[in-house]
């Protein structure tokens, strides 16, 4: 005998993994002033550099938790040359 469908709708797909705040924050601590230089050794422009370093922790929030075999250092030089070369 064939299953009665279900009429309930479909459950909505779990929110996409984050990186967690706290770490962010630490991360942030930890990197952002060596960031920022690079960054503003890469475009000659503070205000520049600044928005580029904004978009990267906003991007390491969204989607740092897909940084794989390598450190969260590196992935956040990765996303900010990225950036800064788009």
């Amino acid at each position: 005998m064939k299953p009665i469908d279900d009429p309930s709708p479909p459950a909505d797909p779990p929110p996409p993994e984050r990186l967690a705040p706290a770490l962010v924050a630490s991360l942030f601590v930890a990197h952002a002033d060596e960031l920022r230089r690079f960054l503003v050794g890469m475009l000659g422009n503070v205000e520049q550099a600044n928005d580029v370093l904004q978009v990267t922790f906003t991007k390491a929030i969204e989607k740092g938790h897909t940084a794989q075999n390598e450190s969260l250092r590196a992935w956040l030089y990765r996303v900010a040359c990225n950036e800064a070369i788009v």
